[in-house]
């Protein structure tokens, strides 16, 4: 019969190397603040980018707060039907924004669900309400706020003509990529619906898998270009992001260890006593070795 002793030592090294981690981990790795804006719903990309919330999109009271004026867009509510149970989302919002000046709708959705796994991308939602996929592919938007700063976002080279001439005329803000899709819907050979989305993700892993999106979508020509429909849709997206998220302030970067340390006698006194008993199930075979 295997004695329950053997496997101490087991134990003794899994429970160092928790400890290991935890006091090499930052407050913020164990909290929902860690929060990262992505092109992409289940994986990360070199070009994600941490962010701050600045509205709590779980919260149905600050969702709906969300204004109803951004810049020259005047906001107006839609109905959603059946689009939560659509979505898999557990807050929603969704409205309809005009620009007297471009005299285009657009529509923006504002999702949040507990789970990534029962969350539905917009290609999965488009192509189940009968659109086909045209195109898909990744933009860059302009983000309206000075407290975006281009080193707070992707790098100069990346940025496309437009926006480096941008820059140059008006350095303030930032750029971020965002997720672009055309879809158009299609009875017999005519094409008698085309829309044009934009779209990112929120993710708050490892310590949520909680995921939020933000669209924004637009009704655009059955034929031809949509040029003009994507720059207001771009631009609308560059008014919605500083609402929603602020850039990454660098939160409590000191590592938990250090914190500890700093208590004095009581955090050097807990180090060791964790150590110790972390250590203690390493050698325990060894200290009751039996004669």
């Amino acid at each position: 019969m295997i004695e329950y002793k053997q496997y101490a030592p087991l134990l003794g090294l899994f429970m160092l190397a928790i400890l290991f981690v935890f006091l090499l981990s930052t407050p913020d790795d164990f909290t929902s603040r860690q929060m990262h804006f992505s092109t992409q719903l289940h994986s990360g990309t070199a070009s994600d980018v941490r962010v701050n919330a600045s509205l709590e999109l779980g919260d149905d009271v600050q969702l709906q707060s969300f204004p109803y004026e951004l810049s020259d867009f005047i906001g107006f509510d839609q109905s959603i039907g059946s689009l939560k149970e659509t979505l898999g989302a557990d807050s929603i919002l969704f409205r309809g924004y005009t620009n007297e000046e471009s005299s285009q709708l657009i529509f923006l959705l504002i999702v949040q669900s507990k789970s990534s796994l029962s969350f539905h991308s917009p290609r999965g939602c488009y192509q189940a309400l009968g659109y086909e996929i045209e195109e898909e592919s990744e933009e860059i938007i302009h983000v309206a706020d000075p407290s975006w700063t281009p080193t707070h976002l992707i790098n100069y080279e990346a940025l496309p003509d437009w926006a480096k001439q941008e820059l140059a005329v008006s350095p303030y803000g930032g750029y971020l990529p965002v997720n672009k899709i055309v879809v158009s819907k299609i009875e017999g050979v005519e094409i008698k619906e085309r829309r044009v989305a934009l779209y990112f993700y929120i993710k708050r892993w490892p310590s949520s898998d909680t995921i939020d999106m933000i669209r924004v979508s637009m009704v655009v020509p059955t034929s031809g270009e949509y040029e003009e429909s994507l720059n207001v849709a771009r631009e609308f997206m560059g008014y919605t992001v500083p609402l929603i998220l602020e850039p990454y302030d660098g939160g409590d970067e000191q590592i938990l260890i250090l914190s500890i340390l700093s208590w004095g006698v009581g955090g050097y006194f807990l180090i060791i006593l964790l150590l110790s008993i972390c250590l203690s199930l390493v050698a325990f075979p060894k200290l009751f070795k039996k004669k």
